[in-house]
């Protein structure tokens, strides 16, 4: 692509209502970096389920309905493409992903899969959360983890429950003991959707093509 392009980020709305914000800039291996984030519900809707919107933004890439865990990280080989799944206040899930200006589209296809359509398998599940609860166990040994926790928790003026609410590692580890399978696809159900969210690319890609893509990109996907 050519080294002196017009590095302006041209922003619009798509038609299932996300923003998106595109800035075309010549990158080495004709990369594309691109960030989605998706927000969903209130303080109210989301009540009592900040761990569950953890743990369903952590399954995302652990399979779909028609794709397992390894097939997806396959797919992603295949088209050189890397792509993470994460939330921290509970209202919000970021994707980040990057690949190459040929397999774009297909990069936005799968994680248009993957967004619509997690598998929620039951053996997947219980194995992310043996290894989300190893993981708080080792941070209650951990100094710098507690005084992070602790400093978090002090003077934090919402109650249990609420999705800004700190809480502590016992409490956490109480959390994802409790959440069942149901309760995974419920939240996605009623939660997920595009038309309140963004999406930005920055990179190697075809203005034109990638408008097209993207105004048929995940189409009529709204959350309840």
């Amino acid at each position: 692509s050519p080294k002196n392009i017009d590095q302006r980020t041209e922003r619009f709305t798509l038609p299932n209502g996300m923003q998106a914000a595109l800035l075309r800039k010549a990158t080495r291996g004709n990369t594309v970096n691109g960030t989605i984030a998706l927000r969903m519900g209130d303080e109210q809707s989301l009540f009592g389920q900040r761990e569950t919107a953890q743990a369903v933004a952590q399954m995302l890439l652990r399979g779909t309905k028609t794709l397992n865990r390894q097939q997806i990280a396959d797919r992603l080989d295949d088209l050189k493409a890397k792509l993470s799944a994460s939330t921290t206040d509970g209202n919000t899930v970021v994707l980040n992903f990057e690949t190459r200006r040929a397999h774009l589209a297909e990069t936005l296809a799968l994680i248009g899969d993957i967004l619509q359509n997690p598998g929620f398998a039951a053996d997947e599940f219980e194995k992310f959360r043996t290894e989300w609860i190893t993981t708080i166990a080792e941070q209650r040994r951990q100094p710098e983890a507690v005084a992070h926790n602790e400093l978090a928790r002090h003077g934090n003026p919402y109650k249990k429950g609420d999705v800004r609410y700190a809480s502590s590692f016992a409490e956490q580890i109480a959390a994802f003991k409790a959440i069942k399978l149901q309760n995974l696809k419920a939240f996605h159900q009623r939660f997920y959707g595009a038309n309140t969210g963004q999406i930005a690319l920055v990179g190697d890609f075809d203005p034109e093509a990638t408008q097209g893509v993207l105004k048929t990109w995940l189409t009529n996907w709204s959350g309840k």
